[in-house]
């Protein structure tokens, strides 16, 4: 017996017992969702939180003592009775509410990351396949694939030293890129490169107001050192083109490949660790449903 299911973005039929197991993946999912969402609530809440109960515990002491003085109040129950309203009015005010406003602030920062994170990976993807074109290479990559996934960086890797050993050492006198408006129009290998790294670069430039502003989520001073790593490897490459005498041969493109793909991965790992938590069960849910697809579980 199969059933329907969707989650976030995959959809298909399992089998009943695999539509539990997925049912349970979601009820830990949700969990560990919320005890973040405690931890993040409590961690801002906290000090304001309790410097107002302190503040609040002293105010009902002096008025329960000035009301038993005057015969108002017997105890320091009938005081704290008395007074409830203002008590929680306070606490709330001064604590959930500043609580709930960080948390709406925290959900905003996050969606303006992720934009940040989904355009930087295709401007990135842009930049590797147009150096996949430059070294002969006839493929795409899917950049979120080769970040997420340890088994296809791998198999990348392997696929690009394959590669290696296939490439002609002879410089291309032009080269023709129908990907970014060179359809008609032979341009030099040299200045179609200088152009990648350039475009390139002032996206990195961009990128690196995002992180140095208050909107990053992550250690701003980490991602800041892994973007500058990526921007000296990428100038230092610019430079060499411009003012040596370079042979470009489709096996340097493809060294420059192999060099640059790790630290563009960690930039991008570092701009999606805010919602990198729940990968793994992500990664269980979607195989489960894929497995039953294509009926292999």
């Amino acid at each position: 017996m199969k059933v329907n299911v969707r989650y976030q973005l995959h959809a298909g039929r399992v089998k009943l017992w695999d539509w539990f197991r997925i049912q349970y993946y979601i009820v830990i999912l949700k969990l560990k969702r919320l005890k973040r969402f405690i931890v993040r609530f409590w961690q801002a809440t906290k000090i304001r939180l309790l410097v107002t109960i302190i503040i609040l515990s002293l105010f009902v002491l002096v008025i329960s003592f000035i009301g038993t003085l005057i015969g108002q109040y017997t105890s320091i129950v009938d005081a704290l009775w008395d007074l409830k309203t203002v008590f929680l009015t306070a606490i709330f005010i001064t604590g959930f509410y500043e609580g709930f406003i960080n948390e709406y602030k925290w959900h905003s920062r996050l969606k303006e990351q992720y934009y940040v994170y989904i355009e930087f990976i295709y401007k990135s993807e842009c930049f590797v396949n147009g150096l996949y074109a430059l070294a002969g290479i006839n493929s795409r990559i899917d950049l979120k694939e080769y970040c997420s996934n340890e088994n296809s960086s791998r198999g990348l890797e392997n696929y690009l030293a394959r590669q290696k050993k296939k490439v002609s050492h002879r410089e291309e006198v032009s080269f023709i890129q129908d990907t970014l408006s060179y359809k008609e129009e032979m341009i030099p290998r040299r200045l179609f490169c200088i152009d990648l790294l350039d475009h390139y670069l002032n996206d990195l430039k961009e990128l690196s107001s995002f992180i140095n502003s208050e909107l990053y989520i992550g250690d701003r001073h980490l991602g800041s050192e892994w973007l500058s790593d990526l921007y000296s490897v990428l100038n230092r490459e610019l430079l060499s083109i411009n003012y040596m005498n370079l042979s470009l041969s489709n096996e340097i493109f493809l060294n420059f490949l192999l060099g640059v793909l790790s630290p563009i991965a960690i930039v991008i790992i570092s701009l999606r660790k805010p919602w990198y938590w729940d990968k793994e069960i992500n990664d269980k849910i979607e195989g489960i449903i894929n497995r039953n697809q294509f009926g292999k579980c």
